[in-house]
C-alpha cells in the first residue's frame, strides 16, 4: 500500500520539484527510517544472531507493523484519508495504538532480558510518542522531522557519534514537507528541536553517553 500510494503521487506530480519532494518525503517516512533504524541497534547490541532475528522481530511487530496495520485499516475504512495521516483531526487513534503498542513491545523486551540499550530505545520512543501525541491535539506538528532527529540522536548515542552526519538530511525532508504542503516551516523546525532535546534528555536519564 505505501508504494503504490507514492507511485500514485508520482504520477500525479507534474512537475520535476514536486516529483522531488515526493522522492523525499517517502524515503524519509516512518515507515522506511523507524525499520532501518531498529535494525541498527538491534545489530550493535544483540549477542548473536539468533537473539538479533528475536529483538528485532519483536521491535519491528510492535513499532511498524502494528502501527502500519492500523492506519492501513482505518484508510480501507475511511476512516483516515492517507497513510502519512496527514490530517491532525484523524490522528489520535493512530497515535494512542503506536504508543500503547510501542509499551507492550518495550515490556516483552525487557522480561526477554533484551539488551539495555534496545529497551532504553523503546522507552524514548514510547516517551517522544506521548510528547507529540499531546502537541498533536491542538497544533499539526511533523512526524516526519521528529522522527528523524529522534533516531539520529539515538544513533549518535547509542552506537556512534557519527551518526550526526544525517542531520544534513533534515533541512532537505522540511523542505519536502513544506513544498509538499504537508507541514510548514516552522512545523518542521520545531519538531526537530523537540525532538533532539527530548531524546538526549531521556536518554541522560539512563545516563546515557557514557
Amino acid at each position: 500500500m505505501f508504494i503504490a500510494n507514492v507511485k500514485e503521487h508520482f504520477k500525479e506530480a507534474s512537475h520535476w520539484k514536486d516529483k522531488l519532494a515526493l522522492i523525499i518525503s517517502a524515503g524519509l517516512s516512518p515507515f522506511v527510517i523507524i525499520p532501518a533504524f531498529i535494525f541498527i541497534v538491534c545489530w550493535s547490541f544483540s549477542p548473536n544472531l539468533e537473539e538479533f532475528l528475536k529483538f528485532f522481530g519483536i521491535c519491528i511487530f510492535f513499532s511498524t507493523v502494528v502501527p502500519f496495520a492500523n492506519v492501513y485499516i482505518a484508510v480501507k475504512y475511511n476512516k483516515i484519508t492517507d497513510i502519512h495521516v496527514c490530517q491532525r483531526e484523524q490522528r489520535t487513534e493512530p497515535f494512542i495504538v503506536a504508543i500503547g503498542s510501542i509499551a507492550v513491545g518495550t515490556y516483552l523486551l525487557h522480561i526477554l532480558n533484551a539488551p539495555r540499550e534496545i529497551v532504553i530505545l523503546g522507552i524514548s520512543m514510547g516517551i517522544n510518542g506521548v510528547l507529540f501525541f499531546l502537541i498533536t491535539q491542538f497544533w499539526k506538528i511533523s512526524m516526519h522531522a521528529s522522527i528523524l532527529a529522534g533516531v539520529i540522536v539515538s544513533l549518535m548515542v547509542l552506537v556512534n557519534y557519527g551518526y550526526g552526519a544525517f542531520f544534513i538530511l533534515i533541512p532537505p525532508m522540511i523542505w519536502a514537507r513544506t513544498h509538499r504542503k504537508r507541514h510548514t516551516l516552522y512545523q518542521g523546525l520545531l519538531a526537530t528541536l523537540l525532538a533532539t532535546l527530548g531524546t538526549f534528555i531521556v536518554y541522560k536519564l539512563f545516563d546515557y553517553p557514557r
